[in-house]
């Protein structure tokens, strides 16, 4: 299977070929992601991701002397981000089934993706792998998603 992947930058949406033949006629489910990407946008993310990292590596830089010091320093900082960022993909996922509905798509279609997307990534991470994901566990998602649409 080829990368299944879309993304947002303010204005735009971009979604690959590995994405369209993921989602095949599951019209909903495309919908779901894209949806999904307008909700990172609206909610402006990107740009307070790119404030957060900005005040972050001020800060290292005024606290921490030395070179060892900086790179544990900017390790820690990464991870606090990533935090952020799982938050963040929650947030993009209760917004995006809320876009789905108010746009006249059924909002289940996000559930069929993301159900899709576990069966085909098998296993999930478990342990200290899981802090360094930038997304939150798919399972996690779903049940999200489960309640927001009830």
């Amino acid at each position: 299977m080829s990368d299944v992947n879309a993304l947002s930058v303010p204005g735009y949406v971009y979604v690959n070929r590995g994405l369209i033949n993921f989602t095949g006629s599951d019209r909903d489910a495309l919908a779901a992601v894209i949806a999904h990407e307008i909700a990172h946008t609206s909610a402006r993310h990107a740009v307070r991701s790119a404030e957060k990292q900005l005040k972050y590596s001020l800060a290292l830089e005024l606290l921490l002397k030395g070179e060892s010091a900086r790179e544990l320093g900017s390790i820690a900082a990464n991870l606090a981000l990533l935090g952020y960022g799982r938050r963040e993909e929650y947030e993009a996922d209760r917004l995006g089934v809320r876009y789905m509905a108010r746009a006249g798509y059924d909002p289940n279609g996000m559930l069929r993706f993301f159900r899709k997307l576990q069966r085909n990534e098998g296993r999930e991470p478990k342990g200290l792998s899981t802090y360094f994901r930038t997304h939150p566990s798919t399972s996690d998602r779903i049940v999200r998603v489960e309640k927001e649409i009830a």
